[in-house]
C-alpha cells in the first residue's frame, strides 16, 4: 500500500513540472476523528489531472487495488471540496457475527490559506457521518 501510493505521488510529482500538468493533495488526517471515528483512512491522495479527478486511499487500496473518479462539489478562492463514493463495502457486523453491504460517501475539504484538510465519511442508510482534521500537501 505504502509503495503504490510512493509511486502515486510520485507520478503526479513530475508531472506538476510541466504546466497544465496533475495537482496532487497529499493529505494525512487524524484517524481519531470525532466520535473515534475509524472509518476515515489516514492518508488520501487526490490527483486533479486538469479536470479527471481520481482519489486513493487505504480502503480503496484494499477493496479496489487502484484509484477511483472523484468530483469537485465545491471551488472557489478558499477552499476546494472532493467527493467520491464507495460502492458495496463489506463489513463485519460483531454483535451478530454478520456481514453487511454498505455505500461509503466521502467528502474532502482543503482550505487553500491553511493548507487544512477536513475529511468525511457517510454510511448512505445510517445516522452516522464519521469526521477527521488534519492538513494536505500539494504537490
Amino acid at each position: 500500500m505504502t509503495k503504490y501510493m510512493a509511486i502515486v505521488a510520485c507520478v503526479a510529482t513530475i508531472g506538476v513540472a510541466a504546466p497544465g500538468f496533475a495537482k496532487t493533495y497529499d493529505c494525512k488526517v487524524d484517524e481519531a476523528g470525532s466520535g473515534d471515528n475509524k472509518g476515515i483512512p489516514p492518508h488520501i491522495i487526490v490527483t486533479d489531472d486538469n479536470g479527471k479527478i481520481s482519489v486513493i486511499d487505504g480502503l480503496i487500496q484494499n477493496t479496489i487495488g487502484k484509484p477511483i473518479a472523484a468530483q469537485v462539489e465545491t471551488e472557489n478562492a478558499k477552499r476546494i471540496t472532493y467527493t467520491w463514493t464507495l460502492e458495496q463495502i463489506k463489513g463485519d457486523v460483531s454483535q451478530r457475527s454478520a456481514s453487511q453491504i454498505a455505500r461509503l460517501v466521502f467528502r474532502l475539504t482543503y482550505q487553500k490559506a491553511t493548507g487544512t484538510a477536513i475529511a468525511s465519511m457517510k454510511p448512505v442508510g445510517y445516522r452516522n457521518t464519521f469526521r477527521a482534521k488534519g492538513k494536505c500537501t500539494v504537490k
